[in-house]
């Protein structure tokens, strides 16, 4: 019995450990998605007003998303490329982040 009870304790540790990994790398994701797309931003010389209007949106929902704050839809993501008329592969390339 002692057996059968510790393997689903040591099965929801796992799948724990699993959650706080996704978790940590949900907020580097977004972090990494909202600087990609300040940068891109500020490369065509826009400030979130102006982003923000061109997306119909208001500039503190843009702050939230540059700051890492949420994690914007796939189709907010499709817009902002859009608006910054880039590719939505662009804003995907976190190598060009500068550290």
């Amino acid at each position: 019995m002692k057996a059968s009870k510790r393997a689903p304790s040591c099965f929801f540790e796992i799948i724990l450990c699993l959650v706080g990994e996704m978790d940590e790398d949900l907020e580097n994701f977004k972090i990494n998605l909202g600087k990609r797309i300040k940068a891109l931003r500020e490369e065509q010389n826009l400030t979130q007003p102006e982003l923000a209007a061109l997306l119909g949106k208001d500039y503190q929902a843009l702050g939230r998303i540059e700051n890492g704050r949420v994690n914007p839809s796939s189709f907010m993501v499709y817009q902002i490329a859009l608006a910054l008329k880039v590719t939505t592969n662009e804003i995907f390339d976190f190598s060009r982040l500068q550290e």
